[in-house]
């Protein structure tokens, strides 16, 4: 399961807008994502089972903000970029029984989103506030459970949630340079609540038998 969207809200050009009452320009995602698999694999007799289960969810929307070579004139203006991406379940369940048995269940949860409210260039002129906001909130979940049972088993469960874009940054909120800004009160602001969490349980039985857990959590989120 995947979700790769752009969303883009903007005032660019070099022309003006006059407003009585306020201005906002505002680019929002709000993603959920769910996924879970399950596989059971049975040989009889001296048959080998050999059983896997995947799921991978990733949200790596692009959302942005931003004024750009304007002139806003407003009682008050903002400017403001939000994501939510929530993967509330990343499960695979798998079960391998026969005299060689073997199962490999892998779970990932990925969310790489870019959210950014930007002023460049830009003449804004408020008689109240003006308001540069962009907000994240990343909730990422991923589990795998399973074992083998036989003569000879072997079990792998792997879980991983990955956070961030490597290369680039994930959150930010930027007035840039030759810009002009009149107001009561001006507001430059990023807000993230991150919250990533893997588990795994293998369980290996038989004469010769072998079950491997590993959970990977991984954050490159940069804000700026």
């Amino acid at each position: 399961n995947t979700v790769n969207n752009t969303i883009d809200a903007r005032i660019t050009g070099y022309g003006s807008v006059v407003a009585i009452g306020d201005v906002n320009v505002k680019a929002s995602e709000d993603s959920t994502v769910k996924g879970a698999t399950a596989n059971v694999s049975i040989a009889v007799g001296l048959g080998a089972a050999v059983g896997a289960a995947e799921v991978d969810n990733k949200i790596k929307s692009t959302i942005k903000a931003h004024i750009d070579n304007a002139s806003v004139y407003a009682e008050n203006i903002d400017v403001k970029a939000d994501s939510v991406a929530h993967i509330d379940e990343t499960t695979t369940i798998g079960v391998s029984a026969s005299a060689v048995a073997i199962i490999v269940n892998q779970a990932e949860a990925t969310i790489k989103t870019t959210t950014q409210a930007t002023v460049s260039n830009a003449t804004l002129i408020a008689t109240g506030d003006i308001q540069i906001l962009a907000d994240a909130d990343n909730i990422a979940r991923a589990s795998a459970e399973g074992g083998a049972v036989g003569v000879g088993a072997i079990g792998a469960m792997i879980a991983s949630t990955e956070l961030g874009n490597k290369d680039s940054i994930d959150v930010k909120a930027y007035l840039g340079n030759d810009s002009i800004v009149k107001a009561t009160s001006l507001t430059i602001m990023t807000d993230v609540s991150d919250d990533l969490l893997t588990d795994t349980l293998a369980v290996g039985g038989g004469v010769v038998s072998g079950a491997g857990a590993q959970s990977n959590v991984t954050s490159n989120y940069d804000v700026m």
